[in-house]
């Protein structure tokens, strides 16, 4: 358990990082001869992730939108081209690629932790008089590294800021930045009680470098000159009833566990709640909050589903017995002791974030409360943007169908493997 002066002491660097990134912002300067586009120019990033790809497909199809720039990151050794990456990632959630080629859609490769984003000088200019709206959502998802590892990633921060302050446009780009519920896992909230839609203290981020760095990145644009929204979003999971590919990102917390659940055979069981929202929703939602004058929203599932639900249905479709949580948490820590480790490590994924599995599946409401402990957020502001969209409104509920197709993908990819024993 960590000390009192351990906390401090990793608090003090993650207000060092705000300091270091903080420093000295660009004076806007737009240029009069630059008129506003009709329609919106969007510079999105990450589009080649599990969430980007479903961003660059939302604003693809949004006729509000005139232009994409879809920013990622140059990948030294890369035999693929850009366009190659791009279709792969389409072509997991099953998403049509023809429109990447359009004049609508520029893809382009750049250094996100550089000035001008290592772009052209032909391609920054460019931008600097077109973009009305930045999206951005490129980020490492590794929940065993410390802050310093994300250091490129808050580093890309300040450099969309000033990116954004150099446009020559009458005002700057908005920024939509997407964060994560892990930037407040931590919130010391009393079972009943929801994090509230604002700045939140270090403290609630301490689960790990990646949600310390979230919060990080939300403190350097709550500092900038800059409108900004900040979007946290709960676990993402696979497309729901017939809105597309049950593709979801296996280094997430959740296939970790299934697929080490094959190996120990058995699955936990319990009550807990699962608020897990769908990657085309996110999507949706984060397209249309790209010009709200909210400062902060967050997004979960509005009407939760069951953790029984879900485990009943992995039982029968993987075969595994269920066990109560803290038996099953016993059992992986067992499988990974010794020189078992080693033998394990490739068949045991979850062992690698075993010290971010909280000791209860849910320590909150009996059990009842949020899986793995998440806290409960509050949707006050975004529960305005969701009723505005029917299909965000009428979002289904997670049930056996949904989970049944995961466990398929997740099978069809070769994610998920018979143990060898």
């Amino acid at each position: 358990m960590a000390t009192t002066s351990d906390t401090e002491g990793r608090m003090r660097v993650m207000r060092e990082a705000v300091g270091r990134h903080t420093r000295d912002f660009p004076l806007h300067a737009p240029d009069e001869s630059v008129k506003l586009p009709e329609k919106d120019v969007v510079l999105a990033t990450g589009t080649t992730g599990v969430v980007g790809a479903r961003i660059l497909h939302e604003l693809m199809h949004d006729d509000s939108v005139a232009r994409i720039y879809a920013v990622n990151r140059r990948h030294k050794g890369q035999m693929d081209t850009l366009l190659e990456r791009q279709k792969i990632a389409f072509a997991k959630q099953d998403l049509p690629s023809d429109y990447l080629q359009s004049e609508k859609v520029i893809l382009v490769e750049a250094n996100m932790d550089e000035d001008g984003l290592g772009l052209s000088p032909a391609l920054l200019g460019e931008v600097r008089e077109s973009v009305t709206h930045i999206v951005h959502n490129a980020w490492r998802v590794d929940f065993g590294l410390p802050l310093a590892s994300f250091e490129p990633n808050i580093r890309s921060v300040r450099c969309i800021v000033d990116l954004a302050l150099s446009s020559h446009l009458p005002t700057p780009a908005r920024i939509l930045f997407v964060s994560s519920i892990a930037a407040v896992w931590l919130a010391n909230t009393s079972p009943h009680a929801s994090v509230p839609e604002e700045p939140a203290p270090p403290d609630f981020a301490l689960i790990n470098g990646y949600g310390q760095s979230k919060w990080v990145a939300e403190m350097i644009l709550q500092q900038s000159p800059l409108q900004s929204t900040i979007v946290r979003i709960g676990q993402v999971c696979g497309a729901i009833g017939s809105n597309g590919s049950a593709y979801w990102n296996t280094v997430e917390w959740f296939p970790r566990v299934v697929k080490s659940s094959v190996t120990l055979g058995c699955f936990p069981s319990g009550n807990a709640r699962i608020s897990w929202i769908p990657v085309d929703a996110v999507a949706r939602f984060l397209v249309r909050a790209r010009s709200t004058s909210s400062g902060f929203l967050h997004l979960v599932h509005p009407r939760p589903a069951s953790w029984a639900v879900l485990a009943r249905t992995i039982s029968v479709a993987l075969g595994l017995h269920l066990v109560p949580y803290i038996e099953w948490r016993a059992k992986l820590e067992g499988a990974t002791r010794g020189s078992k480790a080693n033998t394990n490590r490739g068949r045991l994924p979850v062992a690698k974030i075993l010290p971010l599995l909280p000791p209860m599946l849910s320590s909150r409401d009996l059990g009842a409360g949020e899986a793995m402990d998440l806290p409960n957020l509050d949707m006050t502001a975004a529960s305005r943007l969701l009723a505005l969209d029917e299909n965000l409104l009428g979002l289904e509920q997670v049930d056996e169908r949904d989970v049944q197709a995961w466990v398929q993908a997740w099978k069809e990819s070769g994610f998920l493997y018979p143990p060898k024993l």
